[in-house]
């Protein structure tokens, strides 16, 4: 009888505790820096922006780096233009192409 006090008491605690972690306040994932956290869709070299699928959508002006094969290949700053789970960015450096990671 007394353990399944105990093993009652100890699981409502988990329960209760439950609801003390950090409430996200916004809908949108957010991760680690460095993490991958979308692809290249499209990519405009002539007019300096591209168009990447995001699994996290990053705050305007947020800086990122786009790798291909483990390499950087371009560094970008993501613009206002959004439509989740597509967001544009401005090319900073480099040559970004269609399917290279983005790390932010």
């Amino acid at each position: 009888m007394l353990k399944r006090y105990v093993a009652l008491i100890v699981s409502l605690c988990c329960v209760s505790f439950e609801g003390c972690r950090s409430p996200s306040m916004s809908k949108e994932r957010v991760l680690p820096p460095h993490h991958i956290a979308g692809m290249v869709e499209t990519v405009n070299q002539e007019c300096g922006y591209l168009i990447l699928r995001c699994s996290v959508v990053p705050p305007v002006g947020v800086e990122a780096e786009v790798y291909r094969n483990r390499k950087k290949v371009a560094r970008v700053r993501f613009s206002s233009v959004r439509n989740y789970p597509c967001v544009s960015a401005d090319i900073l450096s480099g040559q970004p192409a269609r399917n290279d990671l983005l790390v932010y």
